[in-house]
């Protein structure tokens, strides 16, 4: 399967920011904080399987698990193995992700497996930057995702046929965003290709079931699966700033302050003023928040290291 890596910047600078969208997005969701951090940052932005210019494999013949969480980390894992292998410099490395790439990227981290095969990789990446990452424990499926998840190819036709597809995503995306003003025709246009793109479309629907483990039935949660991979949160062991908007009604802050409780060395900054997207919602504060991270992480990461001996 072919990931979609796009690099952007000069080339020449020490660190990169690897950014991770969440689910329906690709690369572009980026765009904002890119033209806030250029002068300091490069980026590989990447778009995940079934997104943006990445392939996008029907579901049926990936198979069972083909777009969770763990096979979408594997596959980004791989994506930017390659590009480090490409980078004829040393760069630091944070990876900055939304929502569903949080859950992506905390994955990456906390897998026994993967942290066996792919430890040479995630070795080279000194922090993360989690914009409302989704977590691992979640006693309730939301409604709205749920029924996007069983959305019928059939009803999208006809409903794009008549101009209403448009109508009710533009609609939900402006109750996504705390300021409506800062939703840009380019997200709903977007999404609607997303919607009305068969291949896309069943990526789509495809990591919403698989995002979690809730069976597929009754809706309910398997809360010995979800407790299993909580205590895997014990291996993210690198610093770790959580970015949370305080209206957001898609996941809500509350997860926020869990996940800042589970992971070991998390900080979590709540922006009053913004719901599930601060990236383009509040590009300019995430931007800073980013750059403050980065300066502390840098600091930890250069600071001398204390050595003691006993002497008998």
């Amino acid at each position: 399967m072919d990931i979609s890596v796009h690099i952007v910047g000069t080339g020449t600078h020490q660190t990169v920011l690897i950014c991770l969208p969440g689910v329906m997005s690709d690369s572009t969701e980026f765009r904002f904080m890119v033209g806030a951090l250029a002068n300091d940052y490069d980026f590989w932005l990447i778009d995940p399987p079934g997104c943006g210019d990445s392939e996008a494999p029907d579901p049926k013949t990936l198979g069972r698990g083909g777009y969770s969480p763990a096979a979408m980390a594997e596959r980004e894992l791989q994506a930017i193995d390659s590009c480090l292998r490409d980078c004829r410099r040393p760069v630091r490395v944070l990876i900055v992700a939304h929502s569903l790439g949080g859950l992506v990227a905390l994955r990456a981290f906390a897998d026994p497996d993967l942290r066996a095969r792919y430890g040479q990789v995630l070795g080279r990446v000194e922090g993360l930057v989690l914009l409302a990452p989704c977590d691992v424990f979640l006693s309730q499926a939301n409604p709205a995702l749920a029924s996007r998840a069983e959305l019928s190819g059939l009803k999208v036709s006809i409903g794009h046929s008549l101009g209403m597809v448009r109508e009710a995503v533009a609609q939900y995306l402006t109750g996504s965003f705390y300021a409506s003003h800062c939703l840009s025709r380019e997200e709903v246009d977007h999404a609607v290709e997303v919607l009305t793109n068969p291949g896309k479309r069943n990526a789509f629907k495809a990591m919403l079931r698989e995002a979690l483990p809730f069976d597929q039935k009754t809706r309910q949660p398997n809360f010995p699966r979800m407790m299993l991979q909580e205590t895997w949160y014990t291996n993210v062991n690198l610093p770790c700033e959580i970015i949370w908007g305080k209206c957001d009604q898609t996941l809500s802050v509350a997860m926020g302050y869990m996940l800042k409780d589970q992971l070991p060395n998390a900080k979590l900054t709540v922006i009053p003023d913004c719901k599930h997207a601060p990236n383009l919602e509040c590009p300019t504060q995430c931007a800073r928040l980013i750059r403050d991270a980065d300066s502390q992480i840098a600091a930890r990461t250069l600071a001398p290291q204390r050595l003691t001996a006993r002497v008998r």
